[in-house]
């Protein structure tokens, strides 16, 4: 549970999450600008092409007592993480969607709180966002794919990484809103 002192400030910005349309209009602008879509798409297949690999820290990270942890069950998952993408693929679409809109929205396919997870499945930016609350920080993502109705997703269940935003700290701040 979140200390009261964050509680408050998410309780107050329930209402200010952009909506999910936003993240739509970056990815129009990214592919209607190629000069966006090139620097884009060369920094997410670099990063992509890196060797990633899990690592026991022991004392002081990157310390010579570190162990790296061969055939680790979460890189295993990123060899294969759900059946319609390679790990090559994965990666890049996730980089990708990351320096579009700032967010990197994760679905957990795992069969309960705590349990580790089977598969990993990038959700587009512009179909979910995060729903700030003020008991328990994050009530979950209201996820709404196109055709269907509105859904509430479990916390647990999304993994969201983003970029830092200082106007609000439940969303990341693409590089392309400025355009």
């Amino acid at each position: 549970t979140a200390p009261p002192e964050m509680l408050s400030p998410a309780q107050g910005l329930h209402w200010d999450v952009p909506e999910a349309a936003q993240a739509e209009r970056q990815m129009r602008l990214y592919a209607m600008l190629s000069w966006i879509s090139t620097a884009i798409d060369r920094t997410a297949e670099i990063a992509a092409e890196g060797k990633y690999s899990v690592t026991q820290i022991s004392g002081e990270p990157g310390g010579a007592d570190d162990e790296q942890i061969v055939n680790h069950p979460f890189e295993k998952l990123l060899h294969r993480p759900n059946p319609s993408q390679s790990a090559g693929e994965f990666l890049r679409d996730a980089f990708t969607m990351f320096r579009i809109t700032g967010n990197l929205y994760l679905f957990s396919n795992t069969p309960s709180e705590g349990a580790p997870p089977d598969e990993l499945w990038i959700v587009p930016s512009h179909f979910i966002r995060p729903i700030p609350d003020g008991r328990s920080y994050i009530a979950g993502y209201e996820y709404t794919p196109p055709g269907y109705q509105r859904q509430i997703i479990e916390p647990w269940k999304i993994v969201h990484l983003k970029t830092s935003n200082p106007m609000n700290p439940f969303v990341g701040l693409s590089a392309i809103q400025s355009l």
